[in-house]
């Protein structure tokens, strides 16, 4: 397994910067839409690779995965930048990326582990992944699309409500 997370590691080494291009292209929605959809198609997928226990197939299974998690990471930090007008943006940002790692990844561990342990399936864990991944596309609906737009507008009008900010002064 280590050699499969070392590999998957060097994917996503290549793959980032390729999928930070592709949103700098076609927009950071569309490339983080498509990561958490064919996340959220991989759960059960991934987890019937991984149980098969064949090495080439956990390598497989990782390597689709990792695609997947890179068209996701690729564009974020970007995306998340941009939600924010300049007066607050690294604040905003720091909060932001923080405040969603310490209630997604800080708790993922524990969550799958007690799925595991409560189940006795990997599918529990796939579930959970799905859930995940349907709360994200959900809440990318409800965010407004940066790359197109300007990043000195955002110190006129909140990217996150739409609103104007208070803290411009007209």
């Amino acid at each position: 397994m280590l050699w499969v997370v070392m590999a998957s590691c060097a994917l996503a080494f290549a793959l980032i910067p390729l999928f930070g291009h592709l949103s700098d292209r076609y927009g950071r929605k569309p490339v983080i839409y498509a990561g958490i959809a064919a996340e959220a198609l991989l759960a059960f997928p991934f987890f019937w690779l991984l149980d098969s226990g064949s090495t080439p197939l956990a390598f497989a299974a990782y390597g689709l995965m990792t695609v997947a998690f890179s068209a996701n990471y690729g564009p974020i930090a970007t995306f998340l930048a941009e939600l924010f007008g300049t007066r607050v943006r690294y604040s905003g940002l720091s909060v932001a990326y923080m405040f969603s790692g310490l209630l997604g990844s800080a708790a993922t561990s524990a969550i799958t582990v007690w799925l595991l342990s409560l189940t006795g399936d990997s599918s529990s864990v796939a579930w959970y992944i799905l859930s995940a991944a349907l709360i994200s596309l959900t809440a990318l609906l409800l965010l407004s699309e940066t790359r197109f737009g300007s990043i000195e507008k955002h110190d006129e009008h909140d990217t996150v409500s739409g609103t104007p900010n208070k803290a411009t002064p007209a």
